[in-house]
């Protein structure tokens, strides 16, 4: 009864987060969409190694951050390139505190193919206002003109 009484007491102290796995990662680790092609897994990977500069990476359980560095035409390359490759993106700003840090690319290895991108708001040499983000609308969005056009009517301005 003590034995139990012992493992209830150490459950409700000790807290979950505790037996997390965590830990640095040494090399570039991304989960691309299933059935993504080797072809562009291999553009991908050369463009986040060669093109843009890893500072560092760690992970959480399935849960990976990167942080990376490069210029806003690079990152605007990047959230292209991940989006012609069937990535679903999600780009938030934040203050990410490392002026090394242009911006993080976070993951989850249970939903490949997902990833947020977040940009540091703070980073000294990032040119925010040459931040142009063009991705086209997903399929079923579609545009107002086009519906009034399908209609036969015009937009009202």
């Amino acid at each position: 009864m003590k034995r139990i009484l012992l493992l209830f007491a150490l459950a409700v102290i000790i807290p979950v987060s505790a037996f997390a796995r965590g830990g640095k990662l040494s090399t570039l680790t991304v989960f691309f969409p299933n059935g993504t092609p080797t072809e562009s897994m291999k553009e991908v990977s050369n463009y986040l190694t060669k093109d843009l500069t890893l500072i560092e990476g760690s992970f959480i359980n399935q849960f990976i951050t990167q942080s990376f560095s490069g210029s806003t035409g690079k990152l605007i390359e990047l959230i292209e390139l991940l989006h012609t490759n069937q990535f679903e993106l999600k780009v938030a700003f934040a203050d990410l505190k490392d002026d090394r840090v242009t911006f993080s690319l976070c993951q989850n290895a249970a939903g490949p193919g997902k990833a947020m991108i977040t940009v540091n708001t703070t980073k000294e040499d990032f040119k925010m206002s040459e931040l142009k983000i063009q991705i086209p609308p997903a399929k079923g969005n579609v545009e107002p003109d086009a519906q009034a056009k399908k209609r036969g009517t015009k937009n009202p301005e």
